[in-house]
């Protein structure tokens, strides 16, 4: 660490690696956050300038990596939140909080680069018992607000979370699930992305009905294809037979509605209608 305090606007570079280090304690110096546990590895190359600390923080450009492991974020419980937004969903009643509410953690690995003390992430992995979550966001090193999107997997049935039923489980292993982490560091909002949630649902849903349209519009033309020519028929092959009203000109045909914009609404419909 570099710090040159002999003019009126301090500067301060630091290129530092750190092995096996108390999280807590770092987390506890830095930003009075005090719900952490583990040990981290790191590499800061940050430099920053101004009259401040604040100021410098606000200032910061630079890179990050790091890596957690073997720790809990206490106070908050993701596997609940999971449970309960599904609840919400399938319009059940959200089940009862195992407390005191904690997230242990295998690892959490996610590197960046630092701009005008904004930490911007986009390869952020953390490991748990029995979720795996993947995604990026920010990090404001001077307000410590967060503003991250991330998909969660569940990799297996938690073994302490017996109460958990089958259908639960099954919901959540066949399908990614969108999280929002937002707020400050100290007490952010863990919360799933309903909105994408849903999105997601309908999306595929359009897509299983945009493939049977599909099969049954060639299996339609396939039939007429292979259609016999009908009995009495009159003329040579190919010929059309004269009918009433021979030499008028011939109706416009009526313009076809887009087979993806009737498959939008039906589903509409159909959703609102459940």
């Amino acid at each position: 660490m570099r710090i040159d305090a002999s003019q009126s606007v301090h500067f301060i570079s630091v290129d530092e690696r750190i092995a096996d280090v108390n999280l807590g304690a770092v987390m506890k110096a830095l930003y009075d956050v005090d719900d952490i546990t583990g040990t981290v590895n790191g590499h800061f190359q940050l430099q920053g300038a101004g009259p401040t600390l604040s100021v410098i923080r606000q200032d910061l450009d630079g890179s990050l990596s790091f890596e957690l492991a073997d720790g809990a974020w206490e106070g908050t419980d993701v596997w609940h939140q999971l449970r309960t937004a599904r609840a919400l969903f399938r319009q059940e009643p959200p089940p009862e909080p195992t407390l005191p509410a904690r997230t242990e953690f295998t690892s959490v690995s996610a590197t960046g680069q630092v701009l005008d003390g904004v930490f911007t992430n986009r390869d952020f992995f953390a490991e748990l018992p029995f979720l795996q979550l993947r995604g990026g966001g920010t990090v404001d090193l001077n307000s410590t607000e967060v503003d991250y999107a991330l998909e969660v997997r569940v990799l297996e049935r938690p073994e302490f979370m017996a109460t958990a039923t089958d259908a639960e489980v099954a919901d959540f292993t066949e399908t990614v699930v969108p999280m929002k982490i937002t707020g400050l560091l100290a007490s952010p909002t863990v919360r799933p992305d309903l909105e994408g949630i849903f999105r997601a649902r309908v999306e595929k849903e359009l897509d299983r009905q945009k493939d049977e349209l599909r099969d049954k519009l060639l299996e339609r033309l396939l039939g007429e294809e292979e259609a016999p020519p009908q009995e009495g028929a009159a003329g040579a092959p190919g010929e059309v037979p004269a009918e009433e009203g021979a030499g008028e000109p011939a109706a416009e045909p009526a313009e076809e509605e887009d087979p993806e914009d009737v498959l939008k609404r039906e589903l509409l419909r159909r959703l609102f209608e459940n």
